[in-house]
């Protein structure tokens, strides 16, 4: 008999596992879609609110006694109505972040990066700013996206491909405010303040020369190999961190694996980035960016900005480029993905002791 009823409690609970399951895997998008639709969440990442009320105006002003307006409140994202949101979703901590920083994305705005700015105290202190450019072009009160003049010291056009390789010299901006071409607001700081991004320029010099391999390569069967955790398309539009630019680096066989242009143009590569980007300058740095960009243009990469930089302001780059690098940043950031992926779902003293 005891044994009969401990099988039928183990069956019960079987059952009652599964159901929840089933009820949770059907239930949980009816609950996002029921959140979103309640606090109509716009692409922003601003809750609007919608309220009706009645407005009562004076005889004197109006022939109306009264009317109805509508008006629309909005709300920002708190941290915890963020962190419930997160939570409603199942979201794990990298979807997470892509949320919170779309999110972010959306909703940042030239008058909110000037707020936070003044907070800082910034203009009390007038330090040396080393950001990516988008952010510069927040500061600067750039036009986002494809814009026709991106560069903030000269009148480099984005769209006259057949001159990237052949004009060197362009007509160097004058004055920089609201109402030149592609500024859209004054700047915040003084662009004499901005440093260009060695980070970002180096992942930006890896991104040309894979979209420069042909997929049909060794090279590229190569970086597909090397990599099996990156999809097919990540890899072919040449998305890589730091991290695994270094593993490539110290990597034989992928020299091996290339053909003649493919390989002068990274063995150029490789010497501007131990020899120029990082804390050591290099006497000869001018003739490395030359060699590397003339290996870029004979593999057929098209110029972008940070390319730009490199050929026509390579006099306004810092003499250490390490000390205003963003790099070990971005290295610590990397580690921090490496543990969260390990640990989990899980919490216990080893992942502290990774952290720590």
């Amino acid at each position: 008999m005891a044994i009969c009823l401990c099988f039928v409690i183990l069956a019960y609970y079987q059952l009652y596992d599964l159901s929840r399951t089933l009820i949770d895997f059907l239930l949980r998008p009816l609950v996002v879609l029921l959140f979103l639709m309640m606090t109509k969440v716009n692409w922003n990442g601003k809750k609007i609110v919608e309220m009706e009320y009645q407005k009562i105006d004076t005889e004197s002003e109006f022939e109306d006694s009264s009317c109805k307006t509508r008006v629309t409140v909005h709300q920002q994202f708190n941290q915890s109505e963020l962190n419930d949101l997160v939570r409603d979703l199942d979201l794990l901590k990298q979807a997470a972040e892509l949320l919170a920083s779309t999110l972010k994305e959306k909703q940042e705005q030239h008058d909110d990066i000037r707020i936070v700015v003044d907070l800082l105290g910034y203009h009390d202190h007038n330090w040396i700013i080393c950001v990516d450019l988008k952010m510069v072009s927040y500061l600067l009160g750039q036009q986002k996206g494809y814009t026709k003049f991106p560069c903030y010291l000269c009148m480099w056009d984005s769209r006259a491909r057949e001159k990237h390789w052949t004009h060197k010299e362009w007509p160097s901006r004058e004055t920089f405010q609201a109402g030149m071409p592609n500024v859209t607001h004054d700047p915040i700081v003084s662009r004499d303040k901005i440093v260009f991004p060695p980070l970002h320029i180096k992942l930006g010099l890896m991104k040309l020369f894979v979209k420069a391999i042909n997929p049909d390569n060794e090279s590229f069967h190569h970086l597909v190999y090397t990599f099996p955790a990156l999809s097919y398309d990540k890899i072919k539009a040449g998305v890589f961190d730091g991290p695994q630019i270094r593993t490539l680096i110290r990597d034989k066989n992928f020299i091996q694996k290339m053909n003649v242009r493919e390989k002068a143009a990274w063995l150029s590569f490789v010497d501007v980035i131990q020899n120029f980007l990082g804390n050591r300058k290099a006497p000869n740095y001018e003739m490395l960016v030359s060699k590397m960009l003339s290996g870029f243009r004979d593999l057929g990469c098209n110029m972008c900005i940070k390319v730009h930089f490199l050929y026509s302001h390579l006099d306004k780059f810092p003499e250490n480029l390490g000390a205003v690098s963003d790099e070990q940043g971005e290295r610590f950031h990397q580690d921090l993905i490496t543990a969260e992926e390990r640990y989990q779902g899980r919490w216990d003293r080893h992942m502290m002791a990774d952290y720590c």
